[in-house]
């Protein structure tokens, strides 16, 4: 395990994040109520396990909350997920094709080199950690979309461009494609019903909560879908609470040292 020092990690991007979520903390509309700040990293594709990007994004999540408890203590509650992409699918912008021999199954356990990163870091318990998986993901986006179009939300258009329709969020980008009862969800529908599926296991899990924070790790060629999922997620929450503030951290390389932060 890469065990990164305090001194390291406080001259990166660390200080920029700890300064936007005091900013956060401090403007939460209710300071009564707790805080949820979830923490993602240590994504990863079924077929192929753990890489450098996997392990130190975990790494990085896990010492970032470290530091959270010591800073807020009570004032907040942690929760830390890991999103799987099991999809079988290499996407582009235009196509989609699938990868060979790609495991599709949804299993409970993490590559070892991940399991490790937890077992390691004792306040995080092995059973509340949450695993999402991308294929489940895709499929609950289509359905979101259906209701989102039969209830004639604003913010979507439907465009004719045989032999599909595009389904277009605010006339900006795509979300999917649909071809008579058909729908392919692109990523941004996927990384969108994401949001809101982690909204629906951190309600479920603290159901006073009226604020959720979260931060999620991802690397720089994910970066404009993931922005765009954030930007469409808005039309796909349950409800206006709990808030949902979401910081996406891009690395730029496998360890971090290069990066972007996305706060809006």
């Amino acid at each position: 395990m890469n065990i990164y020092s305090e001194q390291k990690k406080m001259t990166s991007y660390f200080p920029s994040i700890l300064d936007k979520l005091d900013s956060l903390i401090e403007n939460s509309k209710n300071q009564d109520s707790q805080i949820v700040i979830y923490l993602e990293g240590g994504h990863f594709n079924s077929s192929y396990g753990a890489d450098d990007f996997s392990i130190n994004s975990l790494n990085d999540a896990c010492f970032l909350g470290r530091l959270l408890i010591k800073k807020y203590q009570r004032k907040i509650r942690l929760m830390y997920g890991v999103l799987v992409d099991n999809l079988g699918m290499s996407c582009s912008e235009e196509t989609c094709s699938l990868i060979p021999n790609q495991n599709i199954q949804e299993k409970e356990h993490l590559p070892d080199e991940l399991e490790s990163i937890i077992t390691e870091n004792t306040f995080i318990k092995r059973d509340k950690l949450v695993l999402s998986f991308e294929r489940a993901t895709k499929n609950r986006a289509i359905k979101s979309l259906k209701m989102l179009l039969k209830n004639n939300v604003s913010e979507l258009s439907e465009v004719p461009n045989e032999p599909y329709n595009d389904i277009i969020f605010k006339k900006s980008f795509l979300l999917a494609r649909r071809k008579a009862d058909q729908y392919v969800a692109k990523c941004p529908a996927l990384i969108a019903q994401h949001y809101k599926d982690i909204e629906t296991i951190v309600k479920k899990r603290f159901p006073k909560t009226e604020h959720c924070i979260i931060i999620d790790w991802s690397e720089l060629d994910d970066k404009n879908k993931v922005v765009q999922g954030k930007q469409a997620s808005t039309i796909f929450k349950n409800s206006p609470y709990p808030v949902i503030d979401i910081i996406n951290i891009f690395f730029c390389d496998d360890k971090g040292e290069i990066f972007e932060i996305n706060f809006s």
